[in-house]
């Protein structure tokens, strides 16, 4: 009898060895993961496991620093846009898989939420369209710089902030729908600083430098228009639905609005605000500001908290679908994830990050850092029933084959812990 239970311990051994081996690879694979992968939090999300110490998936170096960064919804797919070297580059989450040279510094770049479509816009006045293969689908020239863009979920509609005042409003049209098709332009009295657009595309937001945040349909109406003062609107944002409009101003103010009544409510912080960002259901707000600071609002004007960095500056916020997680980019060389709790975890870069981007579920972070560098950054633990953060890191390509490796590894060693049991026991008899 006991050596049947020394037997069976033996093959049960081999099996679960057999089992964890992938993920031992990956993190033993991995230099830039951190020794603490002690695992704790578990936040109001039961989809997600969130980390008290952020899991690097990959870094990648530039030519000039990033200045601006998105993120497709699943987090498989993102872009970046560097100032100087003009290039754009497409990533997945195995790494850069193209880049243009537009000949111009990138201001901004923006991702459809599958991924397909990319729109950038440059200091050499052109709007560019291209798809997820690499294809330079079209264009657009206008008389001044493209300060900003934005484009709808489907990526059928982007809208367009210049330098002139003017905002417009494109899509893709016949015959294939990837040729840029001009809508309609409205000036709007200044310098265009921020730009969105509702998911399907209906509702158009921006915010200029003679403080207006102007409020648009698809079909070339100014629903309202309001005057912060004389201020810059550094940035503005919309809900899924174009119901609820969020602002963020120099003189301090974060400003609420909805579509039917406009202003609802401001808050005044205690420095200029460089971005703010609204969840897609427009229960939760979010600002950065100039005193390092991060504030997160209920739709209902409540402050649930405000977390203040060790840095000068919060270049850039971005967040999750339903307002569960909320990322920063600042002056301190942090990416910096909060819950709706507060803080959870930051990851030091080598220099200031001014742009980052979340994915839809808050599990896949992009952040570009003037060292030079785009980072991603995976918020979770992996689990069986998200292996991707594994094969990610063991290096592989991000097919089907990835979950087949890890099976068949899987699946051998259950094979031979069962061969090896029955060998031993009929031995034993």
């Amino acid at each position: 009898m006991k050596r049947k239970i020394v037997i069976l311990l033996f093959s049960q051994t081999i099996l679960i060895f057999t089992m964890i081996f992938p993920s031992l690879m990956a993190i033993t694979s991995q230099s830039n993961i951190s020794n603490n992968l002690v695992l704790s939090i578990t936040d109001t999300n039961n989809d997600l496991i969130s980390s008290t110490t952020p899991i690097l998936l990959g870094k990648w170096s530039t030519k000039e620093y990033p200045c601006t960064v998105d993120i497709s919804a699943d987090g498989r797919y993102f872009v970046s846009g560097e100032v100087i070297h003009c290039n754009v580059t497409f990533y997945n989450r195995n790494g850069p898989k193209w880049f243009n040279d537009t000949g111009a510094a990138i201001n901004f770049v923006a991702i459809s939420a599958d991924g397909q479509y990319v729109v950038s816009g440059d200091d050499d006045y052109n709007l560019t369209l291209f798809n997820r293969t690499h294809h330079l689908l079209d264009y657009y020239n206008f008389t001044s710089g493209v300060n900003t863009v934005a484009i709808s979920e489907d990526g059928m509609f982007f809208v367009v902030g210049n330098n002139n005042g003017n905002v417009t409003l494109f899509n893709r049209s016949n015959p294939n729908f990837n040729q840029i098709n001009k809508m309609w332009g409205h000036s709007v009295g200044g310098s265009v600083h921020s730009v969105d657009i509702s998911r399907n595309g209906k509702y158009i937001v921006s915010g200029n430098d003679a403080g207006n945040v102007t409020l648009f349909t698809q079909n070339n109406t100014i629903l309202w228009e309001y005057n912060t003062g004389i201020t810059i609107v550094n940035s503005v944002g919309i809900s899924a639905d174009g119901d609820y409009i969020v602002s963020g101003d120099a003189e301090h103010n974060v400003t609420l609005f909805n579509r039917t009544d406009c202003f609802l409510w401001n808050y005044l912080a205690g420095d200029g605000i460089n971005s703010v960002a609204i969840s897609q259901d427009s229960q939760y707000i979010v600002a950065g500001d100039t005193g390092g600071n991060v504030t997160f609002f209920m739709q209902n004007s409540t402050k649930l908290w405000d977390y203040e960095t060790e840095s000068y500056d919060v270049y850039d916020v971005a967040i999750s679908i339903d307002g569960q997680y909320v990322v920063a980019g600042d002056g301190n060389s942090n990416i910096t994830l909060f819950n709706r709790d507060g803080f959870v975890w930051f990851y030091e870069t080598g220099d200031d990050v001014e742009a980052v981007a979340i994915s839809a579920d808050g599990r896949y972070i992009v952040g570009g850092s003037n060292d030079q560098n785009v980072y991603l950054l995976y918020n979770g633990v992996p689990s069986k029933d998200n292996l991707l953060p594994l094969i990610i890191l063991l290096g592989m390509q991000e097919t089907g084959d990835q979950v087949i490796y890890i099976f068949l590894i899987i699946g051998i060693g259950a094979a031979a812990a069962i061969v090896i049991f029955i060998v031993l026991i009929k031995k034993g008899e």
